[in-house]
């Protein structure tokens, strides 16, 4: 999960079988636990994913699960899987456009790129309970409203828009007041749309601003985007080898193991 180290390591069932545990004796069987699969690439390891949700599914209650992947691999039989299992999935695209999308898949991977593009189609078609997940960086920061209005034509419902933080070196060039115009775009196209819907399960929605709108008017807050800060007291991150930390942002540093 670090940009700097790579790992073949992969995950156990008795690692997340002890976590869901201790999390249990805390917290109680009543209040659901939101669990998500990710990076390195989850679905390379899928026929294990799936043997710990049957294991998961024989020992507790309440477990929503979730895969965020980066969607080259999605199939028929996969969305099949989640769509019986009630299992969420997240795919992280970053534009809609090849060139936005060249950190994830390389100068030569546009084969790549489509391939995603028709499995969101796929997810689409299914009905199943999926969104978009984009990192804002230089590359893409002026077109996220475009980004959201295209794949939303497309029939996508649920946006995360993450933007890059200056970690491991990395350098945003972003020109603040264009990336506030392009979320103040994004924010009434989204209450556009969202008037003119009846029925919930019709909304569009972007997570940052969602939780903005929360924090502001409802005083409410989901997973790490919650004000203050989640971690540690509604969220946890679990590498490989089983160390946990308060948070996924700490991955490999020792300090907060």
């Amino acid at each position: 999960t670090h940009s700097a180290k790579i790992s073949i390591r992969e995950i156990s069932s008795d690692n997340i079988i002890t976590l869901l545990n201790r999390l249990r004796k805390q917290i109680g069987s009543d209040r659901i636990i939101h669990m998500t699969f990710h990076g390195g690439e989850p679905l390379l390891c899928f026929s294990l994913i799936k043997d710990i949700i049957e294991v998961i599914e024989k020992n507790f209650i309440n477990i929503v699960i979730s895969i965020q992947t980066n969607g080259i691999l999605i199939s028929k039989e996969i969305v099949d899987y989640c769509t019986r299992k009630s299992i969420r999935i997240g795919v992280s695209l970053d534009g809609i456009s090849f060139h936005d999308n060249i950190g994830r898949f390389g100068k030569e991977g546009k084969y790549l790129y489509n391939r995603v593009l028709n499995n969101i189609e796929l997810l689409i078609k299914s009905n199943i309970d999926f969104g978009i997940l984009a990192v804002i960086s230089k590359m893409n920061y002026e077109s996220i409203y475009d980004f959201v209005k295209y794949f939303h034509t497309m029939g996508v419902k649920k946006f995360v828009l993450n933007p890059m933080l200056k970690l491991d070196g990395a350098d945003n060039e972003i020109n603040t007041d264009v990336l506030l115009e392009n979320y103040l775009n994004l924010i009434n196209y989204i209450d556009g749309v969202n008037n003119n819907i009846c029925h919930p399960d019709d909304y569009i929605s972007e997570r940052g601003i969602t939780t903005i709108i929360h924090s502001l008017f409802l005083n409410k807050s989901q997973q790490c985007y919650s004000l203050p800060c989640g971690a540690a007291m509604n969220l946890l991150a679990c590498d490989s080898n089983g160390d946990i930390y308060p948070c996924d942002v700490f991955f490999n540093n020792n300090d907060f193991i």
